[in-house]
């Protein structure tokens, strides 16, 4: 599904959004430009297309929606809760030692969580927010898996998680206002 823009249309988005434009054009003349919705935008612009005999599926997915922000939010305060801790591990170089196996294990059933919430989403709407290799990023929680930069902290890290997933959760609060207003 694509959106077009007007140029006005366009350059307010570019602005709102801070993303760094692209044009297409047509003998030097920039006649149109294009902007792909996201799979959370998608998602909504199917359900709001819905009539009101699916209006409890409706609210099954804005139950969905709020599972999701909520499970980002408690994958927030985990690495929350490790930006002042000293490491678990003197391991410096791969994050789950770094941040010990409880909070790994509980980063994990946070994914899974998201992963089941994405695949009735899915199922619901036909948006491909869960596949069978895993999540869209857009719904995809932060986990302890990878290792840290040469010189990158577990703080660091924490704080980088963080960024992320709060800008993925303000998509997901975005569409959850979309769908109830």
């Amino acid at each position: 599904m694509h959106v077009w823009f007007t140029e006005q249309e366009y350059s307010a988005f570019i602005e709102t959004n801070a993303v760094t434009p692209t044009f297409g054009g047509y003998y030097g003349l920039v006649l149109q430009r294009e902007f792909v919705m996201s799979l959370l935008e998608q998602t909504v612009e199917v359900v709001k297309q819905w009539g009101p005999q699916r209006d409890d599926e409706r609210k099954q997915c804005l139950a969905l929606l709020q599972q999701l922000t909520e499970n980002m939010g408690a994958a927030i305060k985990i690495w929350e809760e490790l930006q002042n801790e000293a490491p678990v591990s003197d391991n410096k170089f791969t994050v789950l030692l770094s941040i010990g196996a409880e909070r790994s294990k509980a980063l994990y059933r946070i994914y899974q969580d998201q992963r089941d919430a994405g695949g009735q989403l899915s199922s619901l709407t036909g948006t491909p927010l869960r596949d069978t290799l895993g999540l869209s990023d857009e719904i995809d929680v932060v986990q302890a898996y990878g290792q840290l930069k040469a010189d990158e902290t577990i703080a660091d890290k924490a704080q980088a998680a963080i960024a992320t997933m709060k800008e993925r959760q303000k998509h997901i609060d975005a569409a959850i206002a979309r769908l109830a207003g």
